[in-house]
């Protein structure tokens, strides 16, 4: 994301505003040891 971001030249606010968003998106699809789903996040909006 961050490469993605240089490439467009985003502004430092809109890197800052979309760094934490972003990281919940990739720590909700990143792979588990367990296949067993997460407790549901309100704050997600799709559920994979």
């Amino acid at each position: 994301m961050d490469e993605a971001l240089e490439r467009i030249g985003a502004s430092d606010e809109l890197k800052n505003m979309l760094k934490e968003p972003m990281f919940r998106v990739a720590d909700t699809v990143r792979n588990q040891d367990s296949s067993e789903p997460k407790p549901r996040d309100p704050n997600i909006i799709a559920v994979g």
